[in-house]
């Protein structure tokens, strides 16, 4: 069996090229009687040991789970230890802790977006900025630019554009991707 070196599909000895991501396939290797051929992926990272967090809540105490992770938290958390999602609906009511919930949601909404409502959300928050922005664009070219006003206006128009078009490029690119994965883990 090859294994794919990017995304780790397995496929058969035949197979050269990731239906996934079309990552060329590493050649199977060799056995001699006297020694195994041992070949090293130049594409392949190396591989950074991950930590796993350990509960604070002792064995027989109660603990409050994380609904996003299901992780065991102290009962009076107010954010969960490994995922930092909020651990109530009242965590946030006041603004610096209101800030950080919405960031959560919308980083879990493009790095795994789990489900085609998520997208069409985003792509509903989203796409209004993108072209609210290119109107203005379009209309600060048409003007012509002059003046400072029109200036700052160029530019918070281009950062602002910029910023709805990498969340929808990336929750749709991500979707894609694990719907992709998804539908050739059942077919294989």
């Amino acid at each position: 069996m090859k294994r794919c070196p990017y995304c780790g599909a397995e496929y058969t000895d035949d197979a050269t090229l990731c239906v996934i991501d079309h990552t060329p396939l590493p050649e199977p290797f060799s056995q001699t009687d006297t020694q195994k051929a041992v070949r090293i992926d130049e594409k392949q990272e190396p591989v950074a040991e991950t930590v796993e967090i350990e509960s604070d809540v002792p064995p027989d105490a109660e603990a409050a789970l994380c609904v996003s992770c299901l992780f065991p938290n102290l009962p009076d958390a107010r954010w969960c230890k490994r995922c930092g999602a909020p651990m109530s609906s009242i965590v946030g009511i006041l603004m610096p802790d209101a800030a950080q919930t919405v960031g959560f949601v919308f980083r879990r909404a493009v790095e795994t977006p789990a489900n085609f409502a998520v997208v069409c959300g985003i792509w509903i928050c989203y796409l209004p900025g993108l072209l609210l922005n290119s109107i203005v664009l379009l209309m600060i070219f048409r003007n012509g630019i002059g003046g400072m006003r029109a200036f700052a206006g160029f530019w918070l128009a281009i950062i602002f554009g910029a910023i709805c078009a990498s969340m929808l490029y990336r929750v749709t690119r991500n979707y894609l991707l694990l719907r992709s994965k998804r539908f050739h883990e059942t077919a294989a």
